[in-house]
């Protein structure tokens, strides 16, 4: 739905949620709550489905259709329904699924059954089947149905309004002129559609001006309306025959696509959005002003112009009205002076979310950045008293596993092994991800070195194995070696994949493509293990960007596909010729974001994953100044993809991705002619001042690759100042404490690729991680 309830009482919840939208977009937001809950069949009705979606698979059901995984929800249902045919509310959301997925003709069918069997849903089906037969095409059939809805019921409102919608798009619009103009008299037009469909009957008849005034007037009382954005286009060309650019961004505003428009990396949504709002203001449209505002603020935050994203929060905090739009604004703001490590600033900020927004969930991730912001600066009994209070109010809040982590490595950090190793354990018993370097393989060293610290050796050794078993090419795994190397133990490898080639979460969906492949029905596996990948993948892509001092870090889900799920849906993939999916599949599992990969599947991953491009200059170069060239195989990996076009909004330019004034520098030094920024887009003479300038830095710390990889990315100033801060910690324990989460990450990213290609490329890699 479009619309929106205030106060509604849970038991009404899914109702809201599953009625499908009205062709174009009606909402329930006029919509009188009384009159929707009037009959007590439908309070009863209502009751059931929110006891029936408590638990269980259907919980998972109602999840991801609130998520806006319709496909995997009807998937759930639908196993559901061949259990118990007989289930309405289950078949109600099964239904409501179907037409999201704008499968028209089983959706009909599916409201038709719910209402037949049940009375106290009548209606609201009736409404959900007329859409999914507009949506087929059969408008008359819609009509009919709509007409037979009874004025008492709760649906008759959006009944009628979508009857004269349809009426107005397929049928006689005189006739419905007609009508409209008996009840505009009496003043019965309530929702939105309705004024807006009235209004475009009156431009149809040739009264402009009584089209132009109900325009006008809707657009100032409805103007987060889904139909705020036509009715302003329809009334600029009423008023002089244009379209304007604005007109067409204010619609995408109203219309929430605020997000959509700011994920474009190019200026011109941008301006767009600066003409929207200079637009509004001059017409003194508040609520329009602070959102434009937002919009405007976060497209400078994607596109990291930190000034200008602070003025445009700034400017949004001062227009806003209500107290929401506000804590966002502050939140935004609060997150752009983090991320510039003005922490006084960003504290101040996130301190008026909690005051603004209390119990609302903008509150816990603000209070969450707090307590991340005291764990970065070492106040480590406010953090955990900040993170403690969060785990009270919402024990399964979706920052669970970072809380966790932080808490463990505070406790870590002071001494308090016992403490730290319960949270590592209980992050690894309720199957930890994250990204590369922060996920499983991190839990797993640091749990293994906690049990060192209590004396317990054999629990130690087993957390090693794992490490080494399941993420052989990963950073923590080439510390392993350097700590293993360092402290004389000596460690059997794990080589039982046995754990790992468990039926998961998704062992039923691939049985079934099983069967429809052996059977011979390959074009209908083919779409099955199509929407299995769709399902699989998007659900990760949100966690990338939620970044914070304790890493990308989550709890699987509850349904994940297990390693052996995962390699026969990449069997399936190979076999169909999607190669790419399937790489895909593989470099997410050897990223810790899926389960890990089992040897076989590493065997298929590491070749692809780590190529060989431009060998003549990165193995020539590397002799000549000493630098490894898996070393600066895997740097270039990261920095650039190996693309020698590639031109980073930092300036950094090239394969290396050196900054002109670098590159001015180290040709200085070998003695050469000062390159252009043309000329650095050429990959021999990129590769050649990139490996001299990581020479220059392993040099000056003493062959250490993980200071020389954290200096390439922040500059040796700022690590020699870290030095200075972390006294003598172990080289372990200094990276985890990096401030800056871009170059944490970087460097465990880097010495991952390094260690890959060792491992792809050298039948025995030889750590070099821990030399400082």
């Amino acid at each position: 739905m479009h619309g929106c309830i205030k106060g509604t009482i849970p038991a009404i919840a899914l109702l809201v949620l599953s009625a499908p939208a009205v062709a174009g977009g009606v909402g329930l937001a006029s919509v009188d709550l009384s009159e929707l809950l009037r009959r007590e069949s439908e309070r009863a009705a209502e009751q059931m489905i929110w006891n029936t979606f408590k638990r269980g698979r259907l919980a998972q059901a109602r999840r991801h259709y609130k998520k806006g995984s319709y496909n995997k929800a009807s998937l759930l249902l639908a196993q559901e329904l061949a259990k118990d045919e007989d289930n309405p509310p289950v078949r109600f959301l099964y239904a409501s699924a179907l037409e999201k997925l704008r499968k028209y003709t089983d959706c009909a069918a599916e409201f038709e059954r719910v209402t037949v069997e049940f009375d106290a849903l009548h209606d609201v089906a009736t409404v959900g089947q007329a859409q999914c037969l507009i949506g087929g095409g059969r408008v008359a059939d819609a009509i009919q149905l709509l007409e037979r809805i009874p004025s008492d019921s709760g649906k008759a409102a959006e009944a009628r309004s979508l009857l004269a919608w349809t009426r107005y798009r397929h049928g006689d619009p005189k006739a419905v002129l007609k009508i409209f103009r008996e009840r505009a008299e009496l003043d019965d037009l309530p929702l939105p559609m309705e004024q807006y469909v009235y209004a475009l009957l009156l431009r149809d008849a040739g009264n402009a001006a009584g089209a132009a005034h109900i325009l006008r007037t809707f657009f100032r009382r409805e103007p987060l309306s889904p139909y705020a954005g036509p009715a302003l286009m329809d009334l600029a060309a009423l008023k002089d025959g244009k379209r304007h650019l604005y007109t067409l961004a204010e619609r995408k505003v109203v219309w929430s696509f605020r997000k959509r428009l700011t994920k474009f990396h190019q200026h011109g949504p941008d301006r767009t959005l600066g003409y929207v709002y200079d637009s509004l203001r001059r017409r003194a449209r508040g609520r329009l002003v602070a959102e434009v505002a937002l919009a405007r603020a976060e497209a400078s935050m994607r596109r990291k112009l930190w000034e200008s994203a602070v003025t445009r929060y700034r400017q949004a905090i001062n227009t806003a009205r209500d107290p929401i739009s506000k804590a966002h604004a502050h939140y935004g703001l609060g997150s752009v002076q983090y991320r510039r490590l003005s922490f006084s600033a960003a504290r101040r900020a996130f301190r008026r979310v909690v005051e603004l927004a209390p119990n609302q969930p903008i509150m816990e991730q603000a209070l969450f950045a707090l307590a991340d912001m005291d764990a970065r600066l070492g106040r480590s009994e406010q953090a955990k008293k900040q993170l403690n209070e969060i785990m009270l109010r919402s024990p399964l809040t979706k920052n669970r596993a970072r809380i966790l982590w932080s808490l463990g490595w505070i406790d870590y950090r002071v001494g308090d092994y016992a403490s730290a190793s319960r949270l590592f354990e209980s992050l690894l018993a309720e199957r930890v991800r994250g990204t590369i370097g922060e996920g499983r393989d991190r839990i797993l060293y640091w749990a293994g070195q906690t049990a060192i610290k209590q004396g317990k050796m054999e629990r130690a050794l087993t957390r090693f194995r794992e490490l080494q078993r399941d993420h052989p090419v990963s950073y923590y795994a080439s510390a392993l070696d350097d700590y293993l190397a360092i402290s004389g133990i000596t460690l059997a490898p794990l080589k039982n994949d046995g754990p790992l080639r468990k039926p998961g979460g998704r062992a039923a969906a691939l049985d079934q493509i099983d069967g429809l492949w052996n059977s011979g029905f390959k074009s209908a596996a083919r779409k099955q293990v199509r929407g299995l990948f769709q399902e699989i993948v998007p659900e990760l892509a949100g966690h990338d960007r939620e970044r914070s001092f304790a890493g990308g870090l989550w709890l699987a889900a509850l349904d994940e596909p297990s390693s052996h799920d995962l390699e026969r849906l990449c069997t399936y993939l190979d076999r169909m010729k999607m190669t790419g999916h399937a790489h895909r599949l593989r470099g997410l599992q050897a990223a810790g974001q899926l389960a890990p990969l089992t040897s076989e599947q590493r065997t298929k991953w590491l070749k692809r994953a780590h190529p060989r491009p431009f060998w003549y200059g990165v193995s020539r170069w590397g002799g000549r100044y000493r630098v490894d060239p898996m070393l600066m195989y895997g740097l270039i990996r990261q920095e650039s993809h190996f693309n020698p076009y590639a031109v980073s909004s930092a300036d950094a330019i090239g394969l290396a991705q050196l900054l002109p004034s670098t590159a001015k520098q180290v040709a200085r030094w070998i003695g050469i002619k000062a390159p252009t920024r043309v000329s650095l887009l050429e990959p021999n003479l990129n590769i050649r001042l990139g490996t001299r300038y990581l020479a220059s830095l392993l040099k000056s710390f003493r062959g250490s690759m993980v200071l020389s990889v954290a200096s390439y990315n922040a500059g040796p100033d700022r690590i020699r100042r870290w030095m200075r801060r972390h006294g003598d910690r172990p080289l372990d324990e200094f990276v985890e404490e990096i401030p800056f989460d871009e170059t944490r990450l970087y460097v465990k990213r880097v010495l991952a690729g390094y260690r890959g290609y060792q491992t792809t490329y050298k039948p025995r890699p030889k750590s070099r991680v821990s030399k400082r």
